[in-house]
């Protein structure tokens, strides 16, 4: 399966099967992984389903106000199907992928509200049927390469990683992998590292909801298909600026090419799978009591720094202008600030002047009519040079 197929697969909660060019020119579909779609699910769906239709069959006046409009709503929730009016059928579409991730064409269904009920059922528990179903399948993919890895074909049980299989289990699971030193056969150890697996993911479904805890794998899934996207073709870039030198080793560099572009595009697909594997498994779901929990750490936290900024601040606050001791204390404390790599601000005496600040050219403050220079500057200027001296 090509990385377009799986992404588009993804994006439209379904888990098909990948037709061949011949099967593609012979009209054939895709045909679904389930045998059919789980009725658990089905009932499970039910309820937000048929509250979604009635949501979008309410029959709203052009003109209707927000109030008008929340009763024409409430009035559609206690009302029979047949009694809605034409389906906003576009909203519905989009409503019913965001929250199951199953992309639909109702557009033949407008008027039609229990034909339309009927149908999203069915395409939706089938949607979340086949999700869940290559949830499954990841899992049990991870767990053959973790088992050909540690105790590969061939190789006596007791010769076994086992310790490898088990730590490599928590870091990629989260969970310990017990009881294997009572397994000899590498069929019952997949076995039975599995149904640990599909009872952690059943654990997990109940406490988030299925559509929830489906919803989270399509955006790991979607989010992963991305990211490692890119750094394969960056890899894929790297490779082509220097697979002319495996010709220097008497090797085509067109089947070296293809080759190790396809060794790294199986990586691709494991790492994808490994990271979707890993999130889905350490993912909890956040209650009410650790959010409040959370909050009066953070509250906490926040009111101790700010008790901190204000006595920092007090002690750099500048004193008041006065004594020698007070002086003499905003020394130490700008010295004490220095050290500290910060400044602070001393208070100075303004100085107030007698006469207007001149310049050598304007006219003298006297009223003499002549230029400052040639008139009071001389006489300014030895004065102030007193003042400065004492």
């Amino acid at each position: 399966m090509s990385i377009y197929t799986l992404r588009r697969q993804i994006l439209t909660g379904q888990y098909r099967t990948v037709l061949t060019e011949k099967e593609r020119k012979a009209g054939l579909e895709p045909k679904p992984y389930v045998a059919a779609a789980d009725k658990a699910l089905r009932d499970a769906v039910a309820p937000t389903v048929e509250n979604m239709v009635r949501f979008h069959g309410a029959v709203i006046p052009p003109d209707a106000d927000e109030a008008a409009a929340r009763a024409a709503q409430a009035a559609a929730s206690k009302a029979s199907l047949a009694e809605l009016g034409p389906l906003r059928t576009a909203n519905l579409e989009q409503d019913i992928y965001l929250w199951f991730g199953v992309r639909l064409d109702l557009s033949r269904l407008a008027t039609q509200p229990e034909a339309t009920r009927d149908f999203l059922l069915d395409a939706v528990s089938l949607g979340l049927t086949e999700q869940r179903e290559r949830l499954y399948d990841l899992c049990d993919t991870l767990i053959v390469n973790l088992v050909e890895t540690h105790c590969p074909q061939g190789k006596h049980h007791e010769d076994w990683d086992l310790e490898g299989l088990g730590n490599a289990f928590r870091e990629r699971f989260g969970v310990e992998a017990t009881g294997l030193d009572a397994v000899s056969e590498r069929g019952e150890l997949v076995t039975k590292l599995y149904r640990d697996l599909e009872g952690i993911l059943h654990r997990k479904m109940g406490d988030f909801g299925n559509e929830n805890f489906l919803r989270l794998f399509r955006n790991f899934f979607m989010q992963e298909i991305d990211r490692r996207w890119i750094e394969h073709l960056q890899q894929m870039d790297q490779l082509r600026d220097g697979i002319g030198l495996r010709g220097y080793g008497q090797r085509d560099p067109k089947k070296e090419y293809k080759k190790e572009g396809y060794e790294l595009f199986l990586k691709l697909v494991d790492s994808i799978y490994l990271s979707v594997g890993k999130a889905m498994f350490h993912v909890e779901r956040v209650r009410e009591e650790d959010l409040q929990r959370v909050e009066a750490e953070r509250r906490a936290q926040t009111e101790a720094r700010q008790a901190q900024a204000d006595a920092a601040a007090r002690a750099m606050a500048p004193p008041t202008p006065g004594s020698a001791a007070q002086a003499s204390g905003a020394r130490r404390v700008t010295k004490a600030a220095a050290l500290r790599g910060a400044t602070v601000q001393v208070p100075t005496e303004t100085i107030k002047r007698d006469t207007p600040k001149l310049g050598r050219n304007d006219a003298c403050w006297c009223g003499s009519g002549k230029k400052y220079k040639n008139c009071h500057f001389a006489a300014d200027q030895q004065k102030a040079r007193e003042a400065a001296t004492g």
